[in-house]
């Protein structure tokens, strides 16, 4: 049974994001986020591998899809769902339960 669940997750892109790394400036001017380089869908290319600052074991994933990065990649904050206005809730994403991604703005 778990290999049936298993197929079904690859064949349907079930996606789970490990890392939390911080997005940094040099990342996004390149339009990516620093993720695993196991974690990015497509080849890392050299030049993007050293983009991520300090962080050990991230790279900078160009065009790396904005749904799968949790609220902290996208330099945002969890918080209760009433506090934050439906405009700036960006979904639960790597929040606690009970809490959602809010648009620091």
């Amino acid at each position: 049974m778990l290999f049936i669940v298993l197929l079904i997750c690859l064949s349907t892109s079930c996606f789970s994001l490990e890392s939390n790394f911080h997005r940094t400036e040099k990342c996004a001017q390149k339009n990516g986020f620093c993720v695993l380089e196991s974690e990015c869908p497509h080849n890392v290319e050299s030049s993007f591998k050293n983009l991520c600052g300090e962080q050990k074991g991230a790279v900078c994933c160009k065009d790396f899809p904005q749904g799968e990065v949790n609220c902290y990649q996208t330099h945002n904050e969890c918080r209760k769902n009433e506090e934050c206005p439906k405009h700036l809730n960006m979904g639960s994403k790597g929040c606690e339960p009970g809490t959602v991604c809010c648009v620091l703005v």
